[in-house]
């Protein structure tokens, strides 16, 4: 009876939409953010109304407005063919449209012979600081604004489109306090009437901010050709229309110990799922979840502890309620509009806390506000609880900073706290977690920190700018044409997240790193480096030998904290031609690394012998742009007593000299 029920409603619905259809009602506005004139994929993001620069990509410089304006036509698509006969409208088409805001809510609110349309979607991405991500889904509450419309207040179109755009990347929500949240440090409810579009468009609407643009990572899934990235966030923004406008509940079910620890939630015996899972489920009907009693994973034994449900919409973390089921299934009725979490929840198995932050030589000063940072395996139900402790004696006393915290995982959890004195270096941080079903664990940080005066420090470089190892990609010398991986190390004294600025020069061409051009930045400590084809070389006609000539790449890289402090350092790398034999370590020429090599290492130190074959790099084993007894101890280490291989210093400053220099004059390459 049910199922007749279902099919008869569909098709009375459907009906219905048919006939507003038929009068060419228009159900949705998608309203792509930004564009203008001169608006382009990659730099310019153009002029006009709305032609402000907007996020942008830090590798390929992909502009927002491209983006917003390829997810809104695929979300159309998705709409005008998968929702059929349900039909939506665009406020621009092209990339060089120029619409004000104005303009843009006048399209919904006057679609329709003034009557608008049902609901608003207007699609941007973020420009947050460096490698930062999640999701934000913004509304508008006031009832009456300066357009004069009585607006839709509801927030449900917000939170739905968010919940199916989490469900689908799996990036936190930035608009809600929640165990999910892994970016609390810009904790928000995302009612923002400030936002034109939506305090001047009467119907239900949302602002999405599905991610973060300036994130490296996220840039690099837009720009795929393939459009798989722009393809998923629009089904994604899709279902959660459709989950609004059919009036649908979202539940999650999930279970403790998330990420694969086997077993699995069955949905009415016949619809299995995994963890995080959420459908949508189009009537109140009846349900079943049953959990497996017993779960194994890696050794491990967990047993079913108890059923848990939290409600999702509307969402108020101060009155979730739960209520412990110890059987394996928990038959439910939901009602269409109500949306609920349900977890299986497990005990036994691994349980573990671990400190992410400060976790060792940190610098924090007093006065500053920093957040203790930590991930946790899954408690075993809401009322999971972390404390924090601080120890500045190096761990043999401690003090308690916060209690009673509200339990995370996943990304982990974070804490905002003001340091206060006294001074020490030897801080660590504690923090121990435990939940209803026993399980208990803590974690201190694994080295000393500092608490100290105020005051910014400059990132530290921890070793010299070389070729990216594992060492059989990095033993011969770079030649004209090649590319290689840099790499540099450094770390934040305080702390700080640091990104990476890269530069190279020389004449005629310095070639260029993995986005075409001779200057970078990158969330990675490491860059592609495209060196240039080799120069056409002087005929005698024109006062030269006829013989190209090996030149030095000038090389630098600055390393910048996001408060503001940088270090760099710089470096020549030699070019040879395509055909020049330079195995590191091959002394002597013969295109192998063996006795014969140090005997002519002891020759050239010792006993005025010729040097090293061209380039004199190859004899640099250790690696720090010196040929001298060091590196024969290196070599010989390498060859007869298992020590690593040769790590030549194809990257040095010009001005290092040879301590011992045999009596041959070294021309080629870089100077010693």
């Amino acid at each position: 009876m049910k199922t007749i029920y279902f099919v008869f409603a569909t098709m009375v619905t459907l009906f219905i939409i048919q006939i507003g259809v038929s009068y060419g009602y228009d159900r949705v506005c998608i309203d792509p953010g930004h564009g203008g004139p001169g608006a382009s994929k990659y730099g310019c993001n153009g002029g006009g109304h709305n032609g402000n620069r907007g996020a942008v990509g830090p590798i390929d410089t992909l502009t927002e407005q491209w983006v917003n304006l390829q997810v809104g036509l695929k979300l159309e698509y998705w709409i005008d063919v998968f929702a059929w006969p349900l039909n939506a409208i665009m406020t621009r088409l092209e990339d060089t449209t120029n619409r004000s805001l104005e303009r843009r809510a006048d399209i919904a609110n006057k679609a329709n012979g003034g009557e608008g349309v049902d609901e608003f979607i207007s699609v941007h991405h973020n420009g947050l600081p460096l490698n930062r991500q999640g999701i934000e889904t913004w509304w508008c509450a006031a009832e009456i604004t300066d357009s004069n419309w009585t607006r839709d207040t509801t927030d449900l179109l917000a939170k739905k489109v968010r919940w199916r755009l989490r469900d689908m990347w799996h990036y936190c929500s930035r608009c809600e306090i929640d165990p999910d949240n892994c970016d609390p440090i810009v904790n928000m409810d995302c009612e923002d009437c400030s936002k034109k579009v939506l305090r001047l468009t009467k119907m239900p609407s949302v602002l999405s901010e599905a991610s973060n643009l300036y994130n490296a990572h996220e840039e690099s899934l837009f720009n795929d050709p393939s459009m798989a990235h722009i393809d998923s966030e629009a089904v994604a923004i899709y279902h959660g229309w459709s989950s609004f406008f059919w009036n649908s509940g979202i539940v999650t079910v999930t279970y403790a110990y998330e990420g694969g620890y086997g077993g699995q939630v069955i949905i009415d015996d016949y619809d299995t799922v995994t963890t995080p899972f959420v459908t949508c489920w189009e009537f109140a009907e009846e349900h079943s979840l049953t959990c497996k009693g017993t779960m194994n994973f890696a050794g491990y034994t967990y047993t079913f502890n108890h059923w848990n449900h939290d409600w999702i919409l509307p969402h108020d973390p101060d009155n979730c309620w739960w209520e412990p089921h110890y059987d394996t299934t928990w038959y439910i009725s939901m009602p269409a509009e109500h949306d609920h979490n349900y977890y299986a929840y497990m005990a036994g198995g691994p349980y573990s806390v671990t400190v992410i932050s400060p976790n060792g030589w940190e610098i924090w000063h007093i006065g500053e506000e920093r957040y203790i940072h930590w991930s946790a395996s899954p408690g075993a139900d809401s009322s999971s609880k972390v404390d924090i402790y601080l120890s500045r004696d190096g761990g043999s006393s401690w003090d308690p900073i916060a209690w009673d915290l509200d339990y995370d995982f996943g990304d982990g959890g974070y804490y905002l706290w003001e340091v206060t004195g006294s001074v020490s270096t030897h801080c660590r941080i504690k923090v121990t977690a435990d939940d209803c079903a026993e399980n208990n664990a803590f974690d201190t940080s694994n080295y000393n920190f500092s608490i100290s005066e105020t005051g910014n420090n400059n990132p530290v470089i921890d070793d010299s700018l070389h070729c990216k190892y594992p060492q059989d990609e990095c033993n011969e010398c770079i030649k004209y044409g090649e590319s290689f991986w840099l790499e540099i190390e450094a770390h934040d004294p305080d702390g700080d997240s640091i990104y990476y600025e890269w530069y190279t020069f020389s004449l005629p061409s310095p070639g260029n790193f993995g986005n075409g051009y001779d200057t970078m930045t990158t969330a990675e400590n490491y860059v592609e480096y495209f060196a240039p084809a080799k120069a056409k070389a002087e005929s005698p006609a024109e006062g030269g030998d006829g013989e190209p000539k090996q030149g030095n790449v000038f090389l630098k890289v600055t390393v910048v904290d996001v408060r503001g402090g940088s270090n760099f350092i710089t470096g020549y790398l030699g070019l040879y031609e395509p055909e020049t034999s330079c195995l590191c370590g091959d002394v002597n020429g013969t295109s192998i690394v063996d006795i014969a090599d140090v005997v002519f290492l002891v020759t050239y130190l010792y006993q005025g012998g010729p040097p090293p074959y061209d380039p004199i790099e190859r004899a640099d084993t250790n690696n720090d742009c010196e040929v001298n007894s060091a590196d024969l101890i290196y070599l010989v280490n390498y060859l007869f007593g298992g020590g690593p291989p040769p790590e030549c210093g194809w990257i040095c400053p010009p001005d290092l000299k040879n301590p011992n220099p045999g009596p041959h004059e070294q021309t080629a390459g870089k100077v010693y």
